[in-house]
Formats: C-alpha cells, sequence, structure tokens
C-alpha cells in the first residue's frame, strides 16, 4: 500500500475517534467555554491541529481495534475458516517483495478491512459518548437516547458483519494469490480436526474419537461451496467435541487407500482449541491423549503412518506451547492415566 493511502487511513480512524473524545469532553465540560467567534478566527491553525491530533489518535485507535479484534471478536463473531497454506504476515510480506498489481489489490482489500475494523470500535466507543452527552447536557426523553443508541448499535452490527465479510475475502484471495506466485499443488479434499487443550505441564492434550476399531482424528471430506478447514469443523462437532473456529493448517498425511488398487488420499490436518474440556475423562465417544500417547492410539489405524503423523502431532504441540495463552488447561481433575495409552 502506498504511503498516502496508509496516512488517510489513519486519518480518517483519527477522526472517527475525534467525534466521541469530542462528545465525551462536551458531556464533561459543557459548551460554554467554546467561543465561535474565536474558533472563526483561527480556522486554518486549528484544522491543521486536528488533522495532527487525529493521526496520532488513529495510530493508537487503529492497535486497539487490531487488538481487540483478535481478542475479542474472534470469540463472538468467528470468522469463516480459510485454508491458508502459511501464516497471513509471511504470505503478506511474499506477495509485496513481488511487487506486482496482485499484492496491490490485496492491499486495497486490507485496507477496506482495517477501515471497517477501526469504524466498529469506534462506533462502539461513540455509543457511551453520545449518551453521555445527550443526557447530561441536552437531556431529551428516555425514549429518544435508548433509540440512538440502539441506531448506533445497529450500524456497528453492521459494520462488524461487513468487517468479517471483508477479512474472509481477503484471507481467501491471499492464499489463492501465495498457491499461485509459489505453484504449490491445490489442497487435499480430505480434513482432519486435531482439537487439543493444554495439558497442566504446557504440552497437548488431544482428543480422538473412535474409527475402525481404534481412535484418530475426525476426518471428513470438503462439501463443495465450503473451504476444507469448513470441514474439519464440521466433522469435529459432528463428533460431539466444540472447538473454536480459528484454523490452522498443520501438515498433509497420507491415508491409504481401503481397496489395494485404489490410491492413497492425501489429508491435510487443521489445529483447532478443543472447548469441552471438562468432558476429558475417558468415554466410549472420546479420549484425550498426550503426545505419545495419540501417537500409539493414531497408529494402530492400518491406513495411516506413524512417522507422518508424529510430525503433524510434533507440530500440533508447538503450536500450542508457543500460544499457550490461547489453549485452555483441563480441569484438576484430569489425572496421568487419562492422558498415557492403556497398558
Amino acid at each position: 500500500m502506498v504511503t498516502t493511502a496508509v496516512v488517510a487511513e489513519i486519518v480518517v480512524a483519527g477522526l472517527q475517534a475525534l467525534t466521541w473524545l469530542a462528545l465525551l469532553v462536551l458531556a464533561i465540560f459543557g459548551t460554554d467555554w467554546v467561543d465561535v467567534a474565536v474558533v472563526s478566527d483561527w480556522v486554518v491553525p486549528i484544522t491543521l491541529l486536528m488533522v495532527a491530533a487525529a493521526y496520532m489518535l488513529g495510530v493508537l485507535i487503529d492497535r486497539l481495534a487490531d487488538d481487540l479484534a483478535l481478542r475479542g471478536l474472534d470469540r463472538v463473531w468467528p470468522v469463516r475458516p480459510v485454508d491458508k497454506p502459511a501464516d497471513i504476515v509471511r504470505m503478506r510480506m511474499e506477495l509485496l517483495a513481488k511487487d506486482d498489481g496482485v499484492a496491490r489489490f490485496l492491499d486495497y482489500q486490507r485496507s477496506r478491512m482495517r477501515i471497517a475494523r477501526v469504524t466498529l470500535l469506534n462506533l462502539l466507543l461513540l455509543i457511551p459518548s453520545l449518551t453521555a452527552f445527550l443526557v447530561v447536557r441536552v437531556e431529551p426523553r428516555t425514549w429518544v437516547v435508548v433509540l440512538v443508541a440502539a441506531l448506533i448499535l445497529a450500524a456497528a452490527v453492521a459494520t462488524a458483519s461487513v468487517y468479517r465479510t471483508i477479512e474472509c475475502a481477503y484471507v481467501s484471495r491471499l492464499s489463492d494469490a501465495y498457491r499461485v506466485a509459489n505453484r504449490l499443488a491445490d489442497p487435499a479434499d480430505l480434513a482432519a480436526a486435531v482439537c487439543c487443550c493444554r495439558s497442566k505441564d504446557g504440552g497437548a492434550l488431544f482428543q480422538l474419537v473412535p474409527a475402525e476399531g481404534g481412535w484418530a482424528f475426525p476426518t471428513g471430506r470438503k462439501q463443495s461451496g465450503k473451504s476444507l478447514p469448513e470441514a474439519a469443523v464440521r466433522e469435529a462437532r459432528q463428533a460431539g467435541i466444540a472447538v473454536r473456529i480459528d484454523a490452522t493448517r498443520l501438515l498433509e498425511y497420507r491415508r491409504a487407500a481401503a481397496r489395494s488398487d485404489d490410491e492413497d488420499e492425501l489429508v491435510t490436518a487443521f489445529l483447532f482449541e478443543a472447548r469441552n474440556v471438562r468432558s476429558i475423562a475417558d468415554t466410549a465417544e472420546r479420549i484425550w491423549r498426550g503426545r505419545e500417547a495419540a501417537l500409539l492410539e493414531l497408529a494402530a489405524q492400518p491406513r495411516l503412518d506413524a512417522v507422518e503423523l508424529d510430525a503433524v502431532l510434533q507440530k500440533a504441540e508447538r503450536e500450542v506451547e508457543r500460544r499457550a495463552g490461547r489453549f485452555r488447561a483441563p480441569p484438576s481433575a484430569v489425572t496421568r492415566a487419562e492422558t498415557v495409552a492403556p497398558v
């Protein structure tokens, strides 16, 4: 994105923030101290000062909106999972290095996404500021205040929907462009949900489900019009596992064909945080295992390769350790016997 576009984006965010901030100041200090004649005589310097203040405030509010989007919005309004061949930052940096039209188009979409995100935050902050100003300085009827707040909240919900739509489109196009630029093969149409929680020692516990007389990851085929991670989410939910929809691509592994004359199938593994950690004891529907114990259970499947499965489990455990704050720990009632393979 060119520098002019970045500056404009930040200034827009800052001007939005100045609106609710000004209403908050007027609600606290009133309007008697505002001299319209003085303001009209100093239009140019005041305008320049406001633009400078808007830029500084825009930087702060954009950073805050980014943090809140990652920590809050992802929980209450999860984005549609997209099969990302690499980390978003890595894909973007590699495409930007090529300096072609695709990278500029993707950054244009990213700019729209960031403006929608910061607008959402500013609308949410506008609700208490405008409400305080109306109640303290205007004193309208109660229904007027409620109606105004409801309208702004409705605009915030609509903005959140737009933000999520643009974000999904951006990540999808970014992933497609990265695959084309790096000549990556099309992803497999089988997906496995590697559902984890954090163990007491900071490692990973894996939730397995019954399969062919043993235990395996929930695995299913991609449906038409759906993404590969969505197939993994569907299979996890059908197995009774509640997951946070934040699919992290791990590795592909082979599943031998059921018949000897058929070709082996590729399965793409996605990491999810399992939310139902309170049901961690062994049941007929699901079991929890540490990495080594999970490998023993999975490798017992005749169609799976132990070496490839071990690579998937190791990468999943590294991700859980790296992002320990986002993975829940199991309840204290869990015993070591429930995390190791039976003798």
